[in-house]
């Protein structure tokens, strides 16, 4: 069975933990345009988070992972992508 873009893009992310939107585009052969819809979806689903500067992994003192109100910040091609999926070395 084929994985979906998806789960192509986690299983990508997920050890490398985060890296801009613009490097996981050129990592797909994709634009920035083709692969936002599919980082929105994710970070609906709780899997990844987007952030305005790279992550320092403490949560509790962090205000770079965009508005308090919920909303999704407007993506561009260096916002940071962090994967929350566990890691296999995180277990």
């Amino acid at each position: 069975m084929e994985k979906t873009i998806e789960e192509e893009l986690l299983s990508y992310l997920t050890p490398r933990r985060m890296m801009s939107l613009k490097n996981l585009a050129d990592q797909f052969d994709r634009t920035v345009e083709e692969i936002t819809p599919v980082i929105l979806q994710l970070e609906l689903e709780n899997k990844v988070r987007a952030a305005m500067s790279r992550c320092s992994s403490d949560c509790s003192s962090c205000s770079s992972c965009g508005p308090e109100d919920g909303k999704t910040a407007e993506l561009s091609e260096t916002t940071i992508i962090i994967s929350l999926e566990k890691r296999d070395c995180d277990e």
